[in-house]
């Protein structure tokens, strides 16, 4: 079976039954008393940069992941960004992007964004 067959949910359930995942809801999983989520929005399928701002698209991706927190009734402690992107990218644009999400963090009362980019 193939992934575009199983589907988002149809995987969840699939990692859950063979204990490999446990209570993940609403885009988040509970660990230890923790919620977390990770949303990863992708350039073609979330997002055009040829129709979105840099800050915007940070302004996006946290409020995406700030949504599925509340959606668990979580309140949210920080942001953890991953960022994949072309090595030809501009840091002042990657800056832009941080800006974003630094903005979108700070009116949600979570903690400034934290992390590492490769």
């Amino acid at each position: 079976m193939e992934l575009s067959q199983l589907g988002e949910l149809g995987l969840l359930a699939e990692l859950e039954r063979r204990g490999l995942a446990h209570r993940i809801e609403n885009d988040a999983a509970q660990v230890e008393g923790l919620v977390v989520t990770q949303d990863a929005l992708v350039e073609g399928v979330h997002f055009r940069l040829d129709w979105i701002t840099w800050r915007d698209l940070g302004w996006r991706a946290a409020a995406a992941n700030l949504s599925d927190l509340a959606a668990s009734g979580a309140e949210p402690l920080g942001l953890v960004v991953a960022l994949a992107a072309p090595g030809r990218t501009s840091v002042e644009d990657v800056l832009e992007l941080y800006h974003g999400i630094a903005e979108t963090a700070s009116r949600s009362s979570a903690a400034t964004p934290r992390g590492r980019t490769c």
